[in-house]
C-alpha cells in the first residue's frame, strides 16, 4: 500500500513540474488550488449564491411591504 501512495506522490510531482514547464510559472509562484465545498444545506455554489439572492430579494420585499404598511396606517390616523 504504501508503495502505490509513494508512486503516486512521484507522478504527481512529476506532473506539477512539467505542467509548470509548460505554463511558464516558476515554483514561487505555483500555488495549490483549494476547494471549498458549499454550505451543507446546499448541493453546489451556484445552488447556494441562488439561494443567498433569493433571500436578500425577499428581505427586500418584506421591508417594502412593512414600509407601506407603515404608510397606510399613518394615513389611516390622519382621517
Amino acid at each position: 500500500m504504501q508503495d502505490q501512495i509513494d508512486t503516486t506522490n512521484k507522478c504527481y510531482r512529476e506532473y506539477r513540474e512539467k505542467l509548470r514547464e509548460f505554463l511558464g510559472i516558476d515554483r514561487e509562484h505555483d500555488v495549490s488550488i483549494t476547494w471549498e465545498s458549499p454550505d451543507y444545506r446546499h448541493t453546489s455554489w451556484n445552488e447556494q449564491l441562488l439561494a443567498e439572492q433569493k433571500r436578500e430579494e425577499t428581505v427586500g420585499q418584506e421591508s417594502e411591504k412593512e414600509e407601506n404598511a407603515g404608510q397606510e396606517r399613518q394615513i389611516h390616523f390622519r382621517r
